[in-house]
C-alpha cells in the first residue's frame, strides 16, 4: 500500500513541478519591445543614477560620466565648460520657474547642489544654501530625497543665493531636532492646520507647530528612523510610516502598528504607493503586499508568479500597472498577472565590475520613469531602456509550445487554445501550460499534420488533418472522427460570422454547417484542380470567395456552384484574402503585393505606398484595419480611411513594437477578445490592438531659436532674465527696425525613439501670430516660419503640434485655447509661445507731432519777433535820420 501511495505522491509532485516549470518558462520567454540606449548611442556611461523628465519633455539622465539630456533623438552631454562640476547626481527636481536643481550626496564633492538656468550650471556653495520651494504654513522647503534644507520666514519664498544669511532668516538646522539630521519626507497636519507640519527624519518624526520643533518619537521614548510618510487621501486620519522598526501608523498623537501584520513589524518595507482605485501597495523583502480596507493585507510571492520575493522598489504608472524592481528582473503587474520585462543578467555577466556594483547596491531598475506620452523608462546595466507597449505576447517552442510550424489556431468554448502544426500534431493550452497531442499518444490523432482548426457553430472544436476531420472532446482530451468529413484529406474552414455558419472546403465539395449540423452539400462544378489550397473568406454580404489557380472564384447561391469572378491575368493567383465591413476583398497573390477588389475594380498597393514588403504571407481584417503579415513584420492599413476618401494610412509593426520574429507565416486569425494571432518562423504571437492604441497625447513643442532680421541674437541683452525652459525672454521690446523675426521650432516625442531626421521633418505644426493673423496656419516640410516687415504692435507667436494630417485647424484664432492659462508646474506644455512688442517709429506718436508743432510754433514766433525787432530797428533808424 505504501509504495503505491508514495508512487502517487511522486506523480502528483512531478506533475506540479512540470506545471510550475511550464509557467516559469512561459513567463521568462516573453519578449517585449525594449529600446536600449548605452554608450554606443551617446549616453556617456552605462551606470545610471537617476532619470527625470522636465516640463518641456526633455529627459535628464545622471550617469557616472556626468549629466546628459535626451530629446528622443540625440544625447547632449554637459561638462565642466557648462558649469557642471558636481558628479554622481542622485536627485533632480524642477522649480516653479522652470529651473532645474541637481543634488549629490557625495562627501568628496566640494559642493553638492547645482542650479541649471537653461543655459549654464551654477554651483551653490554649502555655506550659502538658501531654501527654495513652496510655502507650507510658515515653513519653506526645497524638497530633496536625501537631505532637504528648510528655512522658515513669514515674508514669502526665499531663493537660493550666494549672499550671507541675514539676521531675519533662521535656518532650522540650528534647532536641536535637526542638528545633523536628514529629512526624508514631510507632510501637513492631519486636520489641515496651516501651522502644523510633520517631518520624517533619520532621528524620528519631528513636528513643526507655532514656530517650534519637537521630536515626537523621542518624546515617546522611541529612537527610530522614518524613511517615508504618506497620507494616501485627504479623508484618511492617519499617516503610513516606513520606519526601521517596521510599518507603523501615526494618528497625529502617537505611532502604532495595530492592525498591521506581524511580519511587517520588522524593517522589511522598502517603499509604498497607491493606485487610482485607492489600493495601497507595499514593496517589501517578503514580497508584494496589497492593502484594501475591505480585505486587509494580502501578500504576493514567488508562488504567485514573482521571480523573487525581495522587491527593491515599486512604481505605479498612469494605467495602474505596478513596476517592480527585483534583483533578477524588472516585473510588471497588471492587476492580473506578473510579467517579466527585462532580466538583470541579460546584458552584462554578473561577474563584470559594473554588474557587481549595481547588484550590490541595488541600483538596477531602481529608477522607473513614465514620460509625458506614457512610455516607461528604467535603468539597466547597459544604460537605460524604454518600454513601448504590451501589444504582443509570444509563444515559442518549449515556451510553452511543442512545435514551430503552426498551421492554425482557435479558441474553444471552454477557453482552451488549440494550436495545430504541420508536423508536430496538436497543442491544447490553458493559461501558460500546454499539453501536446501526437499520433503516438493514442488520443485519436491519426497524423501529426494538422491543416486547420475552427470553432464550429455548435460549439465543438474541429481539427482538420491530412487524414480527415476530427472533433476535440474536452472532457477527456480525445479526438473522435467527424462523420461527414472523416475521409477528406484537405479541408479548410471559413466562417460566416453574421449567420453563425461554417463552410468546409474539401477537395471536390463545399459543405455548409449550422448549429444543427450539416445544412447543405455543393459539388464544385469546376473541379478541385482549379482551387488553390488556401483559406477562403465570407464578405459582409454573406458571399463566399475562394482562391483558385485561374483567379478569384465566388460561390453562386442561386446556381449552387463555383464561378470564376476575376481571371488570374487580372488578380493573379490569390494566396490569402479577407473581407472588410463594406464587402471589399483584400488579397495578395503569388506575385506579391496587396490588392483591394470591390467586385469590379482592382487597386494595388506596394512599397511606395508604405508597405514594408511586397512579400505578403497572410491577411486578416479586423475592425477598421487590415493586418498584413509579411516577411519583414506586420503592416496595418486603415481600410476604413481608404474606403472613405482613398487615404492610404499604413503603420508598420516590427521589432520596435515587440514583434521580434518579423518573418510571418500563412497564419493570421482573429481570436476571442479581439486578439489577433500571427504565425511566424519561431511559433506564434498574439497581438492586442487595444494595447497598441495610438497615443492621444501630442509631442511637446519647443521654440528653440528666434532670429532678428535673419541674424542670431543674444537675447540676454534684451531682457533681465530668460525663461529657463526655452532660453528666450518671456516678453521683449524691439526697436522699429527690428521687425523681421524667424522662429525655429521642433517637438520632443518618444513614441518612436528610432525615428530619423526625415521622420522628424514630417511632423506638422499649427502656428499663429496673434496680433497679425486671423487664422491658424499649418507647416510640415520645415520647422521654421519667418515674418518680415511687421508693423509696430504687440504680438504673440503660438505653436502647437498636430497629431495627424487630418486634424482640422481651428475655425479662427479666437476659438483656440491659447487664451487659457499655462498648465500648472510640471504639467507638459502642449503649446509654446513667444511674446514681443515692436515699438512704433517716433513719428507714429502724438507727442512727436505735438513737439514738432510746438517747435515750429516757437520757430515761427521767434522768426516773427526777430523780423519785428529788425523792422522796428529799421524804422527807428529811419526816424532818427529824418529827425
Amino acid at each position: 500500500m505504501f509504495p503505491i501511495l508514495i508512487q502517487r505522491l511522486a506523480i502528483r509532485l512531478l506533475h506540479t513541478m512540470l506545471l510550475l516549470m511550464g509557467q516559469l518558462c512561459c513567463v521568462w520567454a516573453q519578449q517585449y519591445p525594449l529600446v536600449h540606449y548605452g554608450i554606443e548611442e551617446g549616453l556617456g556611461s552605462s551606470m545610471v543614477h537617476t532619470l527625470y523628465q522636465d516640463s518641456e519633455g526633455y529627459i535628464w539622465i545622471s550617469t557616472e560620466a556626468g549629466i546628459v539630456r535626451f530629446d528622443g533623438q540625440t544625447f547632449k552631454q554637459y561638462s565642466q565648460k557648462d558649469g557642471a562640476s558636481v558628479t554622481r547626481i542622485t536627485n533632480i527636481k524642477e522649480d516653479a520657474q522652470g529651473r532645474l536643481w541637481f543634488k549629490s550626496r557625495l562627501a568628496r564633492d566640494k559642493a553638492d547642489l547645482m542650479l541649471f538656468d537653461g543655459r549654464k550650471f551654477h554651483t551653490i556653495p554649502k555655506d550659502s544654501l538658501r531654501v527654495h520651494g513652496t510655502k507650507v504654513g510658515g515653513v519653506l522647503a526645497y524638497r530633496d530625497q536625501y537631505e532637504p534644507l528648510w528655512l522658515e520666514h513669514p515674508r514669502g519664498i526665499l531663493p537660493i543665493t550666494n549672499e550671507p544669511m541675514r539676521q531675519d532668516q533662521a535656518h532650522i538646522g540650528n534647532s536641536s531636532p535637526f542638528n545633523f539630521n536628514y529629512i526624508y519626507d514631510d507632510g501637513p497636519s492631519l486636520d489641515g492646520h496651516p501651522d502644523v507640519h510633520y517631518f520624517a527624519t533619520i532621528k524620528g518624526l519631528v513636528v513643526h507647530e507655532e514656530w517650534t520643533y519637537r521630536n515626537l518619537t523621542k518624546e515617546q521614548g522611541k529612537y527610530i528612523q522614518i524613511h517615508q510618510m504618506s497620507r494616501f487621501s485627504e479623508q484618511e486620519s492617519r499617516y503610513w510610516l516606513i520606519t526601521d522598526e517596521g510599518l507603523q501608523f501615526f494618528d497625529g498623537e502617537e505611532l502604532s502598528n495595530a492592525g498591521i501584520p506581524e511580519e511587517l513589524h520588522r524593517n522589511v518595507v522598502h517603499n509604498m504607493a497607491q493606485d487610482s482605485e485607492g489600493t495601497i501597495w507595499l514593496a517589501t523583502l517578503l514580497g508584494l503586499y496589497r492593502y484594501r480596507a475591505e480585505e486587509g493585507f494580502q501578500l504576493f510571492t514567488k508562488a504567485d508568479g514573482l521571480p523573487a520575493n525581495r522587491i527593491n522598489h515599486l512604481f505605479i504608472d498612469s494605467r495602474d500597472r505596478l513596476w517592480l524592481s527585483t534583483d533578477p528582473a524588472l516585473v510588471v503587474y497588471d492587476q492580473e498577472r506578473f510579467t517579466i520585462i527585462d532580466r538583470s543578467d541579460k546584458h552584462n555577466p554578473l561577474s563584470s565590475a559594473s554588474s557587481s556594483f549595481m547588484r550590490r547596491f541595488g541600483l538596477t531598475y531602481r529608477q522607473v520613469l513614465e514620460d509625458h506620452e506614457g512610455g516607461i523608462w528604467f535603468n539597466t546595466k547597459d544604460g537605460i531602456a524604454k518600454f513601448n507597449s504590451f501589444a504582443f505576447q509570444h509563444y515559442r517552442k518549449d515556451a510553452p509550445l511543442s512545435g514551430e510550424t503552426i498551421t492554425s489556431v482557435c479558441k474553444s468554448e471552454e477557453g482552451l487554445l488549440l494550436v495545430g502544426y504541420s508536423d508536430a500534431g496538436l497543442d491544447v493550452c490553458k493559461g501558460d501550460s500546454c499539453r501536446s497531442i501526437k499520433k503516438s499518444d493514442k488520443m485519436g490523432l491519426r497524423t501529426n499534420a494538422v491543416n486547420d482548426l475552427v470553432l464550429a457553430p455548435n460549439g465543438e472544436s474541429w481539427v482538420a488533418t491530412a487524414e480527415g476531420v476530427l472533433r476535440y472532446r474536452p472532457s477527456d482530451g480525445r479526438l473522435i472522427p467527424h462523420q461527414e468529413l472523416e475521409r477528406n484529406a484537405y479541408v479548410y474552414f471559413t466562417k460566416d460570422k453574421q449567420q453563425n455558419k461554417l463552410w468546409a472546403i474539401a477537395q471536390d465539395t463545399l459543405l455548409l454547417f449550422d448549429e444543427q449540423g450539416l445544412e447543405g452539400v455543393y459539388p464544385m462544378s469546376n473541379g478541385s484542380s482549379h482551387l488553390y489550397r488556401s483559406r477562403a473568406c465570407v464578405d459582409a454580404n454573406g458571399k463566399l470567395w475562394l482562391p483558385g489557380m485561374e483567379g478569384l472564384y465566388a460561390f453562386n447561391t442561386e446556381k449552387n456552384s463555383v464561378e470564376l469572378v476575376a481571371h488570374a491575368d487580372y488578380v493573379g493567383v490569390p494566396v490569402a484574402m479577407d473581407s472588410d465591413a463594406q464587402g471589399n476583398i483584400w488579397l495578395t497573390n503569388l506575385q506579391g503585393g496587396l490588392y483591394r477588389f470591390d467586385g469590379k475594380n482592382l487597386i494595388a498597393f506596394d512599397e511606395l505606398d508604405g508597405l514594408v514588403s511586397e512579400n505578403i504571407r497572410s491577411i486578416v481584417v479586423h475592425g477598421d484595419y487590415a493586418y498584413i503579415g509579411t516577411v519583414s513584420g506586420i503592416d496595418r492599413i486603415n481600410v476604413a480611411a481608404f474606403n472613405k476618401d482613398k487615404r492610404v494610412e499604413i503603420e508598420h509593426l516590427g521589432a520596435k513594437d515587440g514583434f521580434t520574429p518579423l518573418e510571418c507565416s500563412l497564419v493570421a486569425k482573429v481570436l476571442d477578445r479581439d486578439q489577433i494571432w500571427f504565425g511566424h518562423r519561431e511559433g506564434g504571437s498574439v497581438f492586442d490592438p487595444a494595447a497598441h492604441s495610438p497615443n492621444e497625447r501630442r509631442p511637446l513643442p519647443h521654440i528653440h531659436r528666434v532670429e532678428l532680421n535673419h541674424e542670431a541674437v543674444d537675447w540676454a541683452a534684451y531682457a533681465e532674465a530668460l525663461d529657463p525652459r526655452s532660453g528666450l525672454p518671456t516678453e521683449v521690446v524691439l526697436e522699429p527696425h527690428e521687425n523681421t523675426l524667424s522662429f525655429y521650432f521642433d517637438a520632443v516625442s518618444f513614441v518612436d525613439p528610432n525615428r530619423n531626421n526625415s521622420a522628424q521633418d514630417q511632423q506638422q505644426y499649427q502656428y499663429w501670430l496673434e496680433g497679425y493673423e486671423e487664422e491658424w496656419k499649418r507647416v510640415k516640410t520645415h520647422a521654421s516660419v519667418t515674418y518680415g516687415d511687421l508693423p509696430s504692435g504687440q504680438y504673440t507667436f503660438w505653436l502647437k503640434p498636430i497629431k495627424d494630417e487630418q486634424e482640422e485647424l481651428p475655425v479662427n484664432a479666437r476659438s483656440s485655447d491659447t487664451t487659457t492659462a499655462l498648465p500648472p508646474h510640471r504639467a507638459p506644455l502642449e503649446m509654446a509661445s513667444f511674446s514681443f512688442l515692436i515699438e512704433a517709429p517716433v513719428y507714429h506718436h502724438a507727442w512727436f507731432w505735438g513737439y514738432l508743432l510746438l517747435f515750429f510754433g516757437c520757430v515761427f514766433l521767434l522768426t516773427y519777433l526777430v523780423l519785428g525787432f529788425v523792422k522796428w530797428r529799421a524804422l527807428k533808424r529811419r526816424a532818427q535820420s529824418l529827425g
